[in-house]
């Protein structure tokens, strides 16, 4: 935490700390005289008139199964049917319950003898009663909105407001109030919804939007970096204050959404360039935030508000990317992957990024001359165009656009490759598994030997410390000669890599030039393959990878031993896959690496 601290100057600290101190007496007040109120006193009107197709322009039908299974008493999470729905604070992988009355800002994400905590917050953003309200909306089936009703009596009694690690994070609680959104408006057909459900979800609602405005991430640290989470906060509480005004009849202070909407566009212009990469480099986390901006442009156009400036400005530039960097309509997946989903209407799986698509169709004319170059914002995406259907992509330069010291969901994974041909992944990510395991086990998915690149043993790109990188390297481009498509450096500690790749004809070659102060630094190459493909070893330099369909590229390297490894990856949270990995030991300072596609 000193360390953190020393990135702030005193007179930045100074307001945040006797703001806070002075704050908490009279929150844990408010808290308890708050806690069991029900917001009876304004009229609620909830009409069966809402246009669903202004705002869902496609309900997926592959709802209506997993609905079934949770009226069973079973939830998804991260790809794995769990029984937790009789307590929402009850661990799934411990079955431990977690503290119902702690005060948000007390409540601890670690405990001894738990599981992941994560697994508890996803429970708690409800996108299961989401799913159930979907299968409702095909079937009008009542069974699906007393099966609503009962799970959120049951949610208020076991969470109470301001409490519980729950409500620790306002991100979640902008999920959570989207979500009971969604749930509205697509249950609004029936009158048991309106006149029995609705005033607990309206109750609900009221009390996330006075929470989430009073602690949200810009009005305490008005000197951090922003985030997704950020954007997420603004944007839900954006969202909640409209949908309270309209169905509640209050009117929504102006002033509040002025603030909320420069709150918004302030971590936008940190976190968006102007080609549209997002700068948080994670994959994940552009999809997430995409998918955020989308909801709210849906939303206002819902509330009657024109927002063309948010379209024009951040959202076309960013869905714009997205379709450059996605492969096939799938997203590589590189730094961090918490699975968050926003767009659950829309969606059929967690990474489908099919309605992004579509709504980057929808305002495709707003960005004017498409330019498919994304390098100046550290981001390397090339297509060959041709039969091999090949598909790079590659990060270089600025390391983080963030304060040094920030928690940030980059890894080092300057200069490594991601490769698919032949419509199918190739080299891979390595990902993360849990946020909750030790700092050792996530050094071991972040750090730079873990990539598609050359490591030197003992020396890392970056200083990691408690989620958040120091000493960031020096990165960037070169000039190259008319045959290739990318040469990029990086340089660290002792150490430098630099990187070139040629393409023509369908062989792909990529060289790479160390540089070592010291001698007896030893450095390594690897990629990680896909667990589809099938290395067949020729030789000590050559490897064969076999697609599913019986189709080969062949591996040759000239400068390095090759063997394969067992390895592992996680292409998406909580999911670990069991793979293999190409390695080899460099044994100059030079090495060489053709790849043939075709053969």
């Amino acid at each position: 935490m000193i360390r953190k601290l020393r990135y702030y100057r005193f007179f930045e600290l100074f307001p945040l700390v006797c703001y806070r101190v002075g704050y908490l007496a009279a929150l844990r007040v408010e808290r308890f005289l708050w806690r069991r109120k029900v917001c009876s006193g304004k009229k609620i009107v909830l009409k069966d008139t809402f246009f669903v197709e202004k705002i869902f322009w496609k309900l997926p039908e592959e709802h209506i199964a997993e609905a079934e299974s949770i009226l069973d008493g079973f939830v998804n999470l991260f790809g794995v049917k769990y029984s937790c729905l009789d307590d929402y604070l009850r661990d799934p992988i411990s079955l431990s319950v977690w503290p119902k009355d702690e005060f948000f800002f007390d409540a601890k994400t670690k405990r001894k003898g738990y599981g992941d905590v994560k697994y508890v917050l996803e429970l708690n953003k409800l996108n299961h009663l989401v799913t159930v309200a979907i299968a409702y909306f095909h079937t009008r089936e009542d069974r699906y909105i007393y099966c609503i009703g009962e799970h959120l009596d049951r949610w208020c009694k076991q969470v109470p407001y301001e409490s519980s690690v729950a409500n620790k994070i306002m991100m979640d609680l902008a999920f959570r109030s989207i979500n009971l959104i969604y749930i509205s408006i697509l249950c609004s057909s029936s009158a048991y919804f309106r006149n029995k459900i609705y005033p607990l979800i309206h109750n609900v609602l009221f009390l996330c939007e006075r929470q989430m405005r009073k602690f949200s991430t810009p009005r305490w640290f008005k000197t951090g970096n922003g985030a997704n989470h950020v954007v997420g906060e603004m944007v839900g509480l954006i969202i909640l204050q409209r949908w309270l005004g309209m169905v509640g009849g209050q009117s929504v202070g102006k002033r509040k959404i002025r603030v909320e909407y420069k709150w918004l566009y302030g971590v936008l212009n940190k976190l968006i360039a102007p080609s549209g990469v997002y700068l948080e480099h994670s994959a994940n986390y552009t999809r997430l935030v995409a998918e955020f901006l989308v909801a709210l442009d849906l939303f206002e156009e819902f509330f009657g508000v024109s927002n063309a400036f948010l379209k024009k400005k951040y959202l076309a530039p960013l869905l714009h990317y997205l379709e450059c960097l996605a492969y096939h309509g799938e997203l590589p997946n590189f730094g961090d992957n918490d699975a968050a989903v926003v767009l659950i209407p829309l969606k059929k799986y967690c990474s489908d990024i099919e309605p992004l698509l579509y709504y980057n169709r929808r305002i495709k004319g707003l960005l004017g001359e498409n330019s498919e170059s994304f390098i100046e914002a550290g981001h390397f995406i090339w297509d060959s165009k041709d039969l091999f259907d090949i598909h790079v992509f590659a990060r270089v330069g600025n390391w983080s656009v963030f304060r040094p010291g920030a928690a940030s969901h980059q890894h080092c994974d300057l200069l490594a490759l991601l490769l698919y041909a032949e419509g199918f992944p190739v080299f891979v990510d390595k990902g993360t598994c849990y946020y909750n395991q030790s700092e050792m086990e996530r050094l071991l998915c972040v750090q730079t030997s873990s990539h598609n690149t050359i490591a030197f043993l003992g020396e890392e790109q970056a200083d990691y410390y408690q989620g958040g990188w120091y000493n960031y390297p020096e990165s960037g481009c070169v000039e190259r000669e008319d045959s290739c498509i990318f040469c990029g450096y990086v340089r660290y500690k002792n150490v430098a890599h630099e990187r070139g790749l040629y393409y023509m004809n369908g062989c792909m070659i990529i060289v790479d030039s160390v540089e070592k102060e010291l001698e007896n630094v030893t450095s390594e190459i690897r990629y990680l393959l896909h667990e589809a493909i099938r290395p067949v070893v020729q030789s000590s330099t050559v490897i064969d990878l076999v697609f599913p369909s019986g189709k080969k590229i062949c591996v040759e390297c000239d400068g390095a031993t090759l063997h394969v490894e067992d390895d592992v990856y996680y292409p998406h949270y909580a999911a670990q896959c069991a793979t293999t990995s190409i390695c080899g030991r460099m044994l100059g300072n030079v090495v060489t690496t053709k790849i043939r596609f075709g053969k």
